[in-house]
């Protein structure tokens, strides 16, 4: 177990003879120990304490959680390009300024917004730099300024000038002024972090380097043995997508015509993250771990990343944990294809209004992901806490078996998880094993194909598509479900994208629509076969429709498709304990004494301010009940 940020807030407020004993009982502690996006919870002992912790545990994990895509404008940015900012496109001066001048006449307002930020901010951060040669800004002689009024009638903005360390300039007619993309701020004390232009169409500074350069170089001297997080283990990139709300009108090049990061079909910034996380990698070692944010639309670069982060399980916002196999599905492939040494977590955290009181049955399904794909596991919302008060850090029964007080008790592994689904009837009748000439004659797609081939592994349908398509789409209409809840297994496989390295998975959304709602889940396809468990609870009963998209034109394969009216129930066995889960809405009935033969279970004795109720201690018999959105965590007798 982890302890997240919650070490970071602690540092701040207590004495480290108090502190280290709280956090000794983890086995790492993961934090923000640098202000890159905020100072009101990462003091000026942080570092000190995280440092402190590694000297006198050296078998404890200690990470950096670093944000992944953005950071204070003037936290370590000696030096760096106002080029090296991602923005929306903008518009230019239509007459000279003056460094006294607080009135911009410009071609456009369209695209300069008076948005709100959480504590009260208001208007766009915006660059304005002369135009050199191409016709493209020249960024060694820029000023950022923050607008405060937009007159829409006579084009004019006014702002204030010479913001964030810079200096009031003239500028002539012609110049360049675009907004910043930005987030925050995440405190009242703190300023908007603005985004890094990760894209390979980042214009270069006069040496030729981009801001990914810049952050490499950095990480590396922080990771130096000289350096200020020397002791360190590694780091967690938080946030570290550019999904697509945020793409609106972004000009990545800074040409003045929104490009979304894209050129020619390509994702200039998923190319960027590669190069990013290459070079951590070069600057980091091997010994040392990388993970990244495991949120939806991100694609990390196998080869470089150990793991993920899931923030959340399976998201902040939801508490009905409709995308439970998404979640299980992403830990399990950085269980299998992850750099080596490889980490991944689930982190129990809800967004308001969920956050608290805490939901101890949503913790063990966030715990049961955990162990179902020997993962880690963390959280930040606490047992007793509440909304924006540093809480006592209280361990979950779970994790020490209760009132036995014993952290690790549940012993190796004694299998894989199993899929309880997997072990009903497939509704297919074997049709997406033998895929037979009827069968895939159903499948429904515009601009692709389908042909069947024999492997070693059995019959696969090879998907292919028209060159340079976005995504390779198809359906299989004509499915019935006879219950609330589905679960569709398949083995894929995907040929790797021209643009990209064979290690950046391709995203595949497989959307199940039926009479009680629609559901899409997403999973990252590798290039060589990978087993996906994709379950939906709530669907049916009624016809349902199947539709798989895959980003990129080039072909995957798709064997052992088989449908099954269950929901994605899992069970794990340990040498001293079990693990169920039930995802669903309903209850769910395991039959313990055919998944675990000649073996006898009990709950564990819970503490008196967690959930006694459930771990009671009482004997668990040949079959086990388990309520809607919960799971249970058992010892062996």
């Amino acid at each position: 177990m982890l302890a997240f940020r919650q070490s970071q807030i602690q540092a701040d407020l207590l004495a480290y003879a108090d502190w280290e004993p709280i956090f000794a009982q983890f086995s790492g502690i993961i934090g923000k120990a640098l202000q890159e996006e905020r100072s009101d919870t990462v003091g000026a002992r942080t570092v000190d304490y995280f440092t402190r912790f590694k000297q006198q545990f050296p078998n404890k994990l200690v990470l950096l959680h670093l944000n992944g895509r953005a950071r204070l404008p003037t936290f370590e940015t000696q030096g760096w390009s106002a080029g090296w900012w991602l923005y929306r496109v903008g518009s230019v001066l239509t007459g000279a300024v003056s460094p006294e001048d607080t009135v911009l006449q410009v071609a456009s307002t369209a695209n300069f917004k008076l948005r709100a930020d959480a504590y009260g901010g208001v208007g766009d951060d915006i660059v304005l730099a002369p135009m050199g040669a191409g016709g493209r800004p020249d960024f060694t002689a820029a000023e950022q300024v923050r607008l405060t009024g937009i007159d829409e009638t006579n084009k004019k903005l006014t702002v204030v000038r010479g913001k964030y360390g810079t200096s009031p300039l003239s500028f002539p007619t012609g110049a360049y002024l675009a907004p910043h993309e930005y987030a925050g701020p995440w405190s009242p004390v703190d300023d908007r972090v603005w985004l890094y232009n990760l894209s390979t169409m980042c214009p270069p500074d006069p040496f030729g380097r981009r801001v990914v350069d810049a952050i490499v170089e950095q990480v590396g001297s922080w990771f130096d043995p000289t350096g200020v997080l020397a002791a360190f283990d590694g780091l967690a990139l938080d946030v570290f997508q550019l999904p697509p709300e945020t793409r609106t009108g972004v000009d990545a090049d800074c040409d003045g015509v929104a490009d979304l990061a894209m050129q020619g079909g390509v994702d200039t910034y998923l190319q960027g993250q590669i190069q990013l996380t290459k070079g951590m990698r070069e600057v980091l070692g091997c010994g040392r771990y990388l993970i990244t944010d495991g949120g939806g639309g991100q694609q990390p670069d196998t080869s470089s990343v150990n793991g993920v982060e899931l923030e959340g399980f399976p998201g902040l916002d939801d508490y009905g944990i409709t995308l439970w196999s998404q979640a299980l599905m992403a830990l399990q492939l950085w269980q299998l294809r992850g750099a080596a040494s490889r980490l991944s977590y689930p982190l129990y955290k809800f967004a308001e209004p969920n956050d608290y009181p805490v939901s101890f049955s949503r913790f063990r399904l966030t715990l049961a992901a955990a162990l179902a794909t020997d993962s880690a596991v963390s959280w930040f919302n606490d047992i007793g806490g509440s909304n924006g008060t540093p809480n006592d850090i209280v361990v979950w029964d779970e994790l020490v078996a209760g009132t036995a007080k014993t952290p690790g008790w549940l012993g190796a592994v004694r299998g894989e998880a199993v899929h309880l689904a997997e072990r009903g009837t497939d509704l297919l009748g074997g049709a997406g094993v033998t895929w037979s000439d009827s069968f895939v004659g159903t499948f429904v797609g515009t601009g692709v194909t389908f042909a069947v081939e024999s492997q070693s592994g059995g019959k696969a349908v090879i998907v292919s598509g028209r060159q340079a398509a976005s995504s390779l789409t198809f359906s299989i209409p004509g499915l019935a479900l006879d219950g609330p809840d589905v679960v569709l297994a398949f083995d894929l496989q995907a040929v790797a994208r021209t643009a990209y390295a064979a290690t950046i998975g391709r995203q595949c959304t497989v959307t199940v629509t039926g009479e009680g709602g629609k559901l899409a889940q997403t999973l990252t396809v590798p290039t060589t076969y990978f087993h996906a468990v994709v379950g939906c609870h709530g669907i049916g009963p009624g016809p349902i429709q199947v539709t798989f998209s895959i980003d990129g034109d080039p072909p995957v394969r798709l064997r052992g498709l088989k449908m099954f009216a269950a929901p994605d129930a899992i069970a794990r066995g340990f040498a001293k304990g079990a693990v169920f889960a039930n995802p669903s809405g309903h209850d769910v009935t395991f039959d313990v004494a055919t998944l675990f033969p000649r073996r006898r279970f009990a709950r564990i004795v819970g503490s008196t301010d967690q959930d006694p109720a459930t771990n009671n201690g009482a004997r668990i018999g040949s079959s086990l009940v388990l309520g809607p959105l919960d799971a249970l965590v058992v010892r062996a007798v």
